[in-house]
């Protein structure tokens, strides 16, 4: 496409009508663009520390109606809801604060009305389904079962596991892809299953251990990005990959996509002759809607096979 609006976008989104980017620049704000006819609607999201304004955008998710989006603000420590086609003035619709349990939670997806899913940083567990008040419903999945040493903190390995949080559009699958390990998560919230894919490296990378604020972490002897982003199907699980190191990064001009079932087997693996940051299926068209990291940085959008 040839969007004009913003100078570096970093996340992208897709509802029924829009196509929802965020800013990266010196105010993170949202353009939304018409799906039907590609033209720019109006941008979203106030600039501040005031009510209902926001100063970054981390992650944005899809909502659970038909054209809103939710976008975490961790500078503010705010969940933020917009509704596109009720939103007038730009500042967000919702604004859950983080506060008491919440406050040690990172990025969080809207689950209900009234719930969330989200990645608690000290947790023996790895999800955690909260109410907008902070009380804890439900628990997923157990850092025990990658505790190779037992002297490993649950900070230590949700650092080590530290990744992009997706669900489903309907919700009932959620997980995660392994920014610095090569892993796919995905979780049937009906069941409690989870599928846990590793590779194609398959290999925990050479770190070390230094104190941080009073906690050990985790630092990589050479950085390797794995996975940017996933997205989850009705049957299919996308999932964008990398595997170069930050200064390779720079140069590439491709990127790799991966595809799988719900039952782990790879479905196939593409090349997308843009390299792309961020990225979204739409199901109900078959396209996938990416932002390329170039010198002139916008939308791309690919008709995927049948």
């Amino acid at each position: 496409m040839d969007f004009q609006e913003f100078l570096l976008p970093r996340h992208i989104q897709v509802t029924r009508d829009y196509i929802v980017v965020a800013e990266n620049a010196n105010n993170d704000i949202f353009y939304v663009y018409s799906k039907k006819d590609k033209s720019f609607v109006k941008s979203m999201g106030i600039n501040g520390i005031g009510p209902n304004e926001i100063l970054t955008a981390d992650f944005i998710h899809q909502g659970l109606g038909d054209n809103d989006f939710w976008a975490y603000d961790s500078k503010n420590q705010t969940f933020n809801k917009f509704i596109i086609n009720e939103n007038k003035d730009g500042l967000a619709d919702i604004q859950i604060q983080q506060s008491g349990m919440l406050a040690a939670v990172l990025d969080f997806i809207p689950i209900s009305d009234s719930s969330f899913i989200g990645r608690e940083i000290h947790a023996s567990t790895k999800y955690q389904e909260f109410t907008h008040q902070g009380s804890k419903l439900v628990s997923y999945g157990d850092w025990d079962e990658h505790r190779t040493d037992q002297e490993l903190t649950n900070f230590v390995l949700y650092s080590l596991y530290q990744g992009s949080l997706v669900s489903s559009k309907n919700k009932r699958y959620i997980g995660a892809c392994g920014i610095l390990i090569d892993y796919i998560e995905v979780i049937d919230r009906n069941t409690g299953k989870s599928l846990f894919l590793r590779g194609p490296v398959n290999e925990i990378p050479a770190y070390e251990l230094i104190n941080m604020s009073g906690h050990p972490y985790p630092v990589m002897k050479e950085t390797i990005i794995q996975y940017y982003s996933m997205y989850i199907g009705e049957s299919i699980i996308y999932a964008l990959y990398s595997g170069l190191s930050s200064e390779a990064n720079k140069d590439a001009t491709t990127s790799r996509v991966f595809t799988f079932n719900l039952s782990g087997e790879i479905v196939s693996n593409f090349e997308l002759d843009y390299k792309i940051i961020s990225f979204t299926i739409d199901e109900s068209e078959n396209k996938l809607y990416g932002l390329t990291r170039d010198a002139e940085p916008n939308v791309v959008i690919y008709q995927l096979p049948d």
